[in-house]
């Protein structure tokens, strides 16, 4: 661990985290650290190195109460009626013009590749094409995590979506073909069984027993600040979240779960067959049985909606990479009036699949191609204080009192008063909550 946070990206390109640790993998794959990080972020074995260093190194301050996920902000609801509505009518009484059912399916350039000259595609059942005028700014993602997703109920698995056809996915490529500058789409985009894995949305209606029952018997809080509880023995690899309320619009006897299945092409352990081939009904009785909860299936099944999802490409943000390059930057170099957000563009020090991403790359965009002197909201530096440093350490170590034998390869000339007094500092340094204000 303390190699990973020392070494350079460059010395990681195209590396997976298992070529990374080699024959110590198998050990680590038992350790709490990689089980909460591996199920509450969807990383697995050969997902990229640089990516993991990103997220230990990003979020440093997390890791001495990863076990128990203390510090994951959630909204007060779902994601879209927290933040995405709301700034829809907002724009909207600004005057923002915004046209749905089209597909984008091209962004013309100049012979340069630095001007976005017409933006083409479909609108309902019309050819789009939209000339970009000399004041304008075009502003795109590179292709979305849940690009040809498909859905199954109660009585119908899903069925995945292999179509050549992904949306901006299909875009980037286009514009990669033109220039090296718009990096590799490939390395995220191609390999879907490596990039896919399944969820479950539960909504039971008129049983607020059940949910209640889940939070006794396990502990769930009823608030926004807990992640998921993660069933390590389940062969979906199952983990699960309960919400107290996820829409806005939510009726008061309706209770929402959601669970995913990392492993979801394995066979489930009740459920001899793998999630992706199961029905709504199919999938609950496994999660059910997982939960020691069985005999709550048949008063459930009638009350109960389960909608399964298949996302081809909902971890394809952390296949393995070369630290420049596979992803362009915000802007390109030689833009001129075009510029990317999103989580496939490169952002020095920051993780993907995050908020904070989609928001940090929107910033950089627009201040950058409309000029505006306004600095974007740093990374919090975490890795340079001391005090995490020391508590991580101690974590890792399942230790009060760090001992010179739990410290890298030491100067032989170093004087053993040196030593001890760095222990002592080390030892005496004052403990962080996550919250602290000091953070801030």
């Amino acid at each position: 661990m303390m190699q990973m946070l020392t070494m350079p990206e460059n010395e990681m390109d195209g590396m997976t985290i298992e070529e990374f640790f080699g024959n110590t993998f198998e050990e680590f794959r038992m350790t709490p650290t990689w089980q909460c990080f591996h199920t509450m972020l969807a990383f697995k074995d050969y997902h990229s190195m640089i990516e993991m260093k990103r997220y230990m190194i990003r979020f440093i301050q997390f890791q001495p109460r990863m076990e128990v996920l203390d510090g994951i902000l959630h909204t007060k609801y779902n994601e879209f009626d927290s933040l995405i509505d709301p700034i829809l009518h907002w724009l909207t009484e600004k005057g923002v013009h915004f046209v749905p059912d089209t597909t984008v399916t091209d962004l013309e350039m100049d012979a340069g590749c630095t001007t976005v000259t017409r933006i083409v595609g479909v609108s309902g059942s019309s050819a789009l094409s939209v000339p970009v005028q000399a004041q304008d700014m075009v502003i795109s993602t590179l292709g979305s995590m849940t690009q040809n997703s498909t859905y199954g109920d109660n009585t119908h698995p899903v069925q995945m979506n292999l179509s050549t056809e992904k949306g901006f996915f299909s875009v980037w490529e286009k514009l990669a073909a033109r220039d090296e500058r718009f990096g590799h789409p490939e390395k995220f985009a191609e390999n879907t069984e490596a990039t896919k894995w399944m969820s479950a949305f539960v909504t039971v209606k008129d049983c607020k027993a059940f949910c209640a029952a889940i939070r006794k018997k396990y502990g769930y809080p009823k608030d926004t600040t807990t992640g998921a509880i993660s069933v390590l023995d389940s062969g979906w690899d199952i983990s699960f979240v309960l919400y107290d309320k996820y829409f806005a619009s939510q009726a008061a006897d309706e209770d929402i779960l959601w669970f995913d299945g990392l492993w979801g092409e394995r066979d489930g352990n009740y459920i001899k067959k793998p999630m992706c081939d199961c029905t709504g009904e199919e999938v609950l009785q496994e999660f059910l049985y997982h939960l020691d909860m069985l005999e709550w299936y048949e008063k459930l099944m009638p009350r109960t909606y389960v909608s399964l999802a298949m996302m081809p490409y909902i971890t394809s943000q952390f296949m393995p990479r070369s630290s420049k390059g596979d992803r362009p930057s915000v802007i390109p170099e030689g833009s001129r009036n075009y510029a990317f957000i999103g989580q496939y563009v490169e952002l020095e020090g920051d993780v993907v699949f995050t908020v904070e991403t989609s928001v940090r790359t929107a910033m950089m965009a627009a201040y950058g191609l409309s000029g505006i002197d306004r600095k974007v909201l740093p990374l919090y530096q975490g890795q340079y204080d001391i005090r995490w440093l020391v508590m991580c350490m101690k974590k890792m170590l399942e230790t009060d009192e760090i001992k010179f034998s739990d410290l890298p390869p030491m100067n032989p000339l170093t004087m053993k008063k040196d030593v001890q007094g760095l222990l002592a500092f080390l030892n005496a340094t004052p403990s962080l909550s996550w919250d602290d204000k000091q953070l801030y």
